[in-house]
């Protein structure tokens, strides 16, 4: 398969022209694909989720879903999307465009890492909840 780059040459373009156009093009269809990524992620979740989540009794899981935990869950989705498709910013043969790659990579785990801290406030928010509607917690506060 061709790059854009080496199809933009074909067409006539000039290479000073041919590689940031090659670049932006990349770099926009990647933020549209993050982005519609994430709403799919979070349409899924709520779709098959959400009705599982209503028909059971446990009280987890409505706890988790008040704190937005699987909403914040459906941030990964855009952000493995971008971790995995950086390589295709290696294929340029300018500097700026070498290092794209493991600056998006850098930046896709930084954000993973934001993520997972979010999620993981949201599940021990929902843990305090549930533990705060228990009858034992009277007699073993956790605060």
């Amino acid at each position: 398969m061709e790059s854009l780059y080496q199809i933009l040459l074909q067409l006539k373009i000039p290479p000073s022209l041919a590689e940031p156009t090659s670049f932006l093009a990349l770099s926009l269809a990647l933020l549209l694909l993050a982005f519609l990524s994430d709403r799919l992620a979070k349409k899924l979740l709520e779709k098959v989720l959400l009705p599982i989540i209503k028909r059971t009794r446990n009280q987890w899981d409505d706890m988790a879903l008040r704190h937005g935990l699987f909403k914040r869950l459906a941030h990964y989705a855009p952000a493995t999307l971008i971790y995995l498709s950086a390589p295709l910013f290696e294929s340029s043969s300018l500097i700026w465009t070498q290092t794209a790659k493991a600056s998006l990579q850098r930046l896709a785990v930084l954000y993973m890492i934001f993520v997972t801290v979010r999620v993981a406030d949201a599940f021990v928010n929902a843990v305090v909840d549930i533990y705060g509607s228990l009858k034992k917690k009277k007699k073993k506060p956790i605060k």
